[in-house]
């Protein structure tokens, strides 16, 4: 973080960062400010649709592994204004998701709603498990060139997956593109609370209020959902 903010420094003055910004204060900028990031990392990431260090901020640690080896793990950590792997967390405790990568790139509107509800299952089911409910669902989407988009939607306090899943096919409507398929989609859940309603000793299945979606018809617009 220091090299970075000292390159910003020399072209504007002084630059102030505050604890815990650093990753929202880094991510308009070229990921050429990295540093170590020279024109044929550059290059590959841009073959990647990867452009700023927003951009980075998008992928996990394990998608930047995968992609980039020892060095995906290197921008994770400096994307996020850390300098070394100590630094590392396997998952945001702020935050609950779940996401799926097609083994082939997907436009089907059947097979996209099929993991859509697999997801919101699976997320719903962590929040009960561990007695919470989230005010806010993230929808994310990876598209066949690697661009990445998500957009997020406040609701009231749920762990019911149903709740979950309504509102990622809102934000899904918002942000699909027809024109791509896609790679990657991902629900997370977010602002989370304690649910007072769940019995601190509680020796029964959390899981008992698990709802069970239906199946839902589509529309015969190939590219939406009722």
């Amino acid at each position: 973080m220091a090299k970075m903010a000292c390159k910003l420094a020399k072209q504007n003055g002084m630059v102030q960062v505050m604890p815990g910004e650093e990753a929202s204060f880094l991510g308009p900028y070229p990921v050429s400010l990295i540093p170590g990031v020279g024109p044929v990392m550059c290059q590959k990431l841009k073959d990647k649709n990867i452009h700023t260090i927003h951009d980075i901020n998008q992928f996990s640690l394990e998608e930047m592994t995968q992609l980039f080896g020892k060095w995906g793990v290197s921008l994770f950590l400096k994307a996020k204004g850390q300098g070394s792997t100590s630094g590392v967390k396997t998952h945001d405790p702020k935050r609950i998701g779940h996401e799926r990568t097609f083994d082939k790139d997907t436009d089907n509107p059947v097979h996209i709603r099929r993991h859509l509800i697999k997801l919101a299952e699976k997320v719903g089911r962590r929040l009960r498990a561990k007695a919470v409910t989230a005010r806010q669902v993230v929808l994310k989407i990876r598209y066949a060139d690697f661009l990445t988009v998500s957009k997020q939607k406040t609701i009231s306090p749920t762990d019911d997956d149903l709740d979950i899943f309504e509102t990622a096919v809102i934000l899904f409507k918002q942000l699909f593109n027809p024109n791509q398929k896609i790679r990657l989609i991902g629900i997370s859940c977010g602002n989370l609370e304690h649910d007072t309603t769940v019995p601190l000793f509680d020796f029964k299945s959390q899981d008992n209020r698990v709802c069970k979606i239906p199946d839902m018809p589509m529309n015969q617009d190939s590219t939406s959902f009722n």
